[in-house]
Formats: structure tokens, sequence, C-alpha cells
């Protein structure tokens, strides 16, 4: 498999979202790439995204579906808000901004850890859509895949378990 072709899914979700509203969102990202498999590098948030148990169960069912680009379990990268807040990005939004402190999680989070994981600005590849109560993007790395660092600052590195 192409790592470098790898995406990085970015993921926001309101309060209260059920694994089975995350399934159905991540379902209806993958009909947005047809073909094969989506192949996915990692899955990024706000941190406080990533402590929901249906958030998780939601994703541990549908990476399935996907062609993994890493040994072993699916990286989860948690920023905070105020390291998603300094991430450029196409669409913010001021509500979301107002109730979490970053004007955008979704491509925020997919094209902040994008970048960590290739070499040089990465390129959102699908700009953010919701459903379900659940907001996703999708970015690509430039260059050659890097490693993942255990420690970046503003970010916790989890395994989707």
């Amino acid at each position: 498999m192409n790592v470098s072709g790898a995406l990085v899914i970015g993921i926001g979700a309101s309060s209260g979202v059920t694994a089975t509203a995350v399934t159905e969102a991540l379902s209806a990202l993958d009909g947005r790439f047809p073909g094969d498999p989506v192949a996915v590098r990692a899955v990024a948030t706000i941190d406080r995204a990533a402590e929901s148990g249906q958030l998780r169960a939601g994703l541990r069912k549908h990476s399935r579906h996907w062609s993994l680009a890493v040994e072993g379990e699916l990286p989860v990268l948690c920023y905070s808000a105020e390291a998603l807040a300094g991430t450029i990005v196409p669409n913010p939004s001021a509500s979301v901004g107002q109730r979490v402190g970053t004007p955008s999680v979704a491509e925020a989070a997919c094209l902040r850890a994008a970048t960590e994981l290739g070499e040089g600005p990465a390129r959102m590849v699908l700009h953010k859509f919701v459903t379900a109560g659940v907001t996703l993007a999708a970015a690509s790395s430039a260059g050659s895949p890097r490693a993942l660092r255990p420690v970046v600052p503003g970010r916790v590195l989890r395994r989707l378990r």
C-alpha cells in the first residue's frame, strides 16, 4: 500500500452522539471515495471528543472497513482546543469556536495531523461535512510519510482499542 496516499480523517461530534451515528457518518465519508477501501493513516480530533466511548465505539466498528496504512491499532491523535485554534482552515465556524474554543475541529485536526505525519504542509482532500451530528473532513500528507512522534505539544496519542 502507498502510505503517502493514506488519509488522515478529522472527526468532531456533538455531545451525546451515538456509536451508530458515528458509523453512519463514516460510511458517508467512505462513499465520497469510491473504489477500493479507504486507506487511513490516522484519525484526529479534539481531546474532549476522544474521551467519548460512543465515538470510539463507532470508530472501532467502522475502521474494519478501511485499509490501515499502519501496523497494529489505528492511531487517534487528540489535540487541545488551543492547538487546533492555531490551525488555518478553509471553513471555520464561529459557533463551534464559541462552544469548544476553536473555530474548527474536523478540518483543523486532520490538517494538523497530516502535516505532522508528512513532510511539509498537508492538503485538504475532503472539506468538512456534517451528518448525524458528526463532522468529518480528510487531509493527506505531503512528501514521504514520517514516523509518528510519541510526544507533540498540544497533542495526546491514543490507540483505538
